[in-house]
């Protein structure tokens, strides 16, 4: 029967997976994950914070007159339902 075993220690070494790269990869890829995460929470607060700072600066008056329908003429609702 044949030995297909390398008898070279240093050669069979060569073949394995480097564990060090591996692990270094997987920790970069740890890091970068876990500060994608710190900057979009950041961003999402900051814009909920911004948005809520504009809802505030609106005036009294302002804000009343956006509740009033349009001044004529308005369009109809559904311009279909009148050919019926």
């Amino acid at each position: 029967m044949h030995d297909t075993r390398d008898p070279d220690p240093a050669v069979a070494r060569s073949r394995d997976v480097n564990v060090r790269g591996v692990l270094l990869f997987g920790f970069w890829l740890l890091v970068g994950s876990i500060a994608a995460v710190v900057a979009m929470f950041g961003l999402f607060r900051m814009l909920e914070k911004g948005q809520e700072r504009s809802d505030k600066l609106l005036p009294p008056q302002v804000a009343v007159s956006l509740q009033r329908t349009p001044p004529e003429p308005r369009l109809k609702p559904d311009p279909l339902a009148l050919r019926r």
